[in-house]
């Protein structure tokens, strides 16, 4: 059986889960409101519901879910997960990663959202074969990424 990975588009209005499969297609999608202000606790928990869903939605096993990957404004540590500061949410030092990772029994990355963007594109998007690219992004803040 194939093994999916999850990605999160994390804004300050809505939040998407992609199912995405090992050719790196997103097959599915499921969108949430973000309904800020909250708790930060409080979105760790829809965020993990979200997860759950876009697999049960789709006929997944979350046991086949290699890893969750969250693109979130911010100040991001890639390396540990952790959110110094988030403009748009009013977070400080939010321990995103390991939060979730506890919730879901998975590996979770996380990165900010525009740097990951720029990293999707490269990988399977438009700047897909190029050395270089820069991926603007706008939504309830704006941000860029530079590969």
């Amino acid at each position: 059986m194939s093994k999916y990975t999850i990605g999160i588009d994390l804004g300050g209005t809505t939040m998407t889960a992609g199912l995405v499969n090992e050719n790196y297609e997103i097959v599915a999608k499921t969108t949430w409101a973000t309904r800020l202000p909250r708790p930060a606790e409080d979105l760790e928990k829809a965020l993990a519901d979200l997860c759950r869903t876009v697999a049960k939605e789709n006929k997944v096993d979350f046991a086949d879910i290699n890893y969750v990957g969250i693109g979130t404004p911010g100040s991001v540590n890639f390396k540990t997960g952790f959110v110094g500061f988030n403009t748009n949410f009013g977070y400080y030092d939010w321990n995103l990663g390991p939060d979730m990772e506890k919730m879901l029994g998975c590996k979770v990355y996380v990165e900010n959202d525009a740097n990951a963007a720029a990293y999707g594109e490269y990988i399977a998007g438009g700047a897909k074969g190029y050395n270089d690219a820069v991926v603007i992004t706008l939504g309830t803040g704006i941000g860029s990424g530079i590969i």
